[in-house]
């Protein structure tokens, strides 16, 4: 009777706290002067509220897995020689852990696609915002929004990807990447006029921004704005991974040449922890802590 009664009352909670976020993003539209959000983009937010539990358990289950891998690694390095009576506890955690991110990976799959349309509605939230500040705040209102717009574009060139529409390897990834070069482009364009017209830009990029979300979650990621917006726009490219490219041989280098300008061998790890935290800043600024994982030696011994 117990687990019923638990499941029921989580479910509550998923639905109201579903119901909220709908309810917010209706008030922001409504202050912007914007239409109600379509069918698509409020189950799109149910959905995030109904898989965000899965996708977290998900993302613990193989960082878990990593780690024991590692430690696994680790062990058998140190004594590749090394006899093991019996079936050690790792095993049965490696299995457990499999076995939960198998039953969650789909809900997972499901959260990623909509929490693009929970970035879009934060963005509306942070214009609405921007909107009914006064002069003292909208500087750092619009700066707010900003941050918010660097994540939606980030989410539109992912988009292919998070919707699962095409396969991998696809011959119409390059036009759907070329597609969302352009939709980022013209979001800047409409950011851009935030300098000379705030309160017209404020209503343009929400209307940009709820177009968006309602194409995406009807599938149409190859459509996110009308063509009539696109036209004559040099498409914005994605360049996370060659951002990550550079760190890596910068700091691959600097492990290399370190040594021969006499180095002492104790003090390469905080050289290169340092550098790696310099590189991330000045690469990615304000989205340095998202890679903070591919420099494990800062964390220390």
């Amino acid at each position: 009777m117990a687990l019923p009664y638990l499941a029921a009352r989580r479910r509550q909670r998923v639905h109201r706290k579903a119901d909220l976020r709908i309810a917010a993003l209706q008030s922001d539209l409504e202050r912007l002067s914007q239409p109600r959000p379509t069918v698509g983009v409020r189950l799109a937010i149910r959905r995030s509220a109904g898989t965000a539990l899965a996708a977290v358990m998900f993302g613990l289950c193989c960082w878990l897995l990593f780690a024991l891998a590692s430690f696994l690694a680790l062990k058998i390095a140190q004594d590749p020689f090394g006899e093991v009576d019996g079936i050690p506890p790792g095993t049965y955690i490696s299995m457990l852990l499999t076995v939960v991110a198998v039953r969650t990976h789909v809900r997972y799959q499901q959260f990623r696609q909509a929490a693009v349309v929970l970035t879009i509605s934060q963005a509306v939230k942070a214009c609405a915002e921007a909107r009914s500040a006064s002069n003292i705040v909208r500087p750092m209102k619009f700066t707010a929004l900003a941050n918010y717009l660097q994540d939606v574009e980030k989410a539109v060139l992912k988009a292919r990807r998070t919707r699962q529409t095409v396969l991998l390897r696809s011959h119409r990834s390059a036009r759907l990447r070329e597609h969302a070069g352009q939709v980022v482009a013209r979001l800047r364009e409409a950011e851009a006029r935030l300098d000379t017209e705030p309160d017209e830009a404020v209503q343009e990029i929400a209307h940009l921004l709820m177009t968006i979300a309602e194409n995406y979650t009807a599938g149409r990621v190859g459509a996110l704005l009308p063509e009539a917006e696109l036209t004559g726009r040099r498409s914005v490219r994605d360049r996370e991974l060659i951002k990550l490219s550079v760190v890596v041989v910068t700091l691959v280098g600097v492990a290399i040449a370190a040594p021969l300008f006499g180095l002492p061998e104790g003090a390469l790890l905080p050289v290169l922890g340092g550098v790696g935290l310099l590189l991330l800043l000045l690469v990615f600024r304000r989205k340095y802590r998202q890679y903070l994982d591919l420099l494990p030696f800062l964390q220390g011994p």
